[in-house]
């Protein structure tokens, strides 16, 4: 999910359109969805004041190229809106109670841009409405997305959130894996990773316990070996120590 919470301050009407970055938290911590904004190269990105969202420094064409790995795109009015929705993608737009004139003053659709979806404050200067539909929005997405995904699609995902150190989220993601999909064993194996970067060890040895317990052969544990040396490599280590 992108999002941009705030335009150019030096803008005539900014006071109306832009929101603070506390007033958008509700959407930040829905699960298994990964945030992203971005910011101009000469921008300082300040990453300990927004903890939950990935920022990218970037010009134009780097935006771009952003935005079009986006599932969704969430944003005040600012050219943000029109350059997803030139793009063709889903983009949710935050619209003051008196929005420009290009929205108009009532409807969810915009004959601008099919993609576009419209927001709109129930009374002046009240973003709490829009905030909670658009997260209501979200997680429908999210949960929809996550019964679709492989066992592919999730380990990748569970990846990014271990490199963000939301393990939590990517546990979630790692038990959404079919025990008949082909990863299994290796969604089964990243689970006690994560539990070891946590430093609940009990926890962390559970799946190598049952997995041994039923017989897995230990050389397919171990085709894990050399493919991620950060990660797996890691994995072995700790294997060896439970043989011991």
């Amino acid at each position: 999910v992108y999002i941009q919470w705030k335009g150019n301050p030096n803008h005539g009407n900014d006071c109306f359109r832009s929101v603070s970055y506390n007033q958008i938290r509700g959407i930040l911590n829905i699960k298994n969805c990964v945030y992203y904004t971005s910011i101009s190269p000469d921008e300082k990105a300040e990453p300990e004041k927004y903890p939950e969202i990935n920022i990218i420094q970037a010009g134009l064409e780097g935006v771009a190229s952003l935005l079009n790995q986006m599932d969704i795109i969430v944003s005040v009015d600012t050219a943000m809106v029109h350059f997803a929705g030139t793009m063709n993608k889903k983009v949710f737009v935050m619209l003051a109670f008196v929005p420009d004139w290009r929205w108009g003053l009532s409807g969810v659709s915009s004959e601008l841009y099919p993609s576009a979806v419209l927001f709109r404050q129930e009374k002046p200067g009240d973003w709490s409405s829009v905030v909670s539909d658009i997260t209501k929005k979200i997680a429908e997405y999210s949960e929809n997305k996550s019964r679709q995904l492989s066992g592919s699609d999730l380990i990748a995902s569970a990846r990014q959130y271990i490199g963000m150190a939301r393990y939590d989220e990517a546990l979630q993601l790692l038990a959404s894996v079919s025990e008949n999909d082909r990863l299994a064993d290796e969604a089964y194996m990243l689970t006690g990773y994560v539990y070891h970067l946590n430093e609940d060890l009990e926890k962390a040895f559970e799946p190598y316990d049952e997995k041994i317990a039923t017989q897995v052969v230990l050389t397919e544990i171990y085709r894990f070996h050399g493919k991620k040396p950060s990660l797996e490599m890691a994995l072995s280590n700790q294997l060896l120590l439970f043989q011991e």
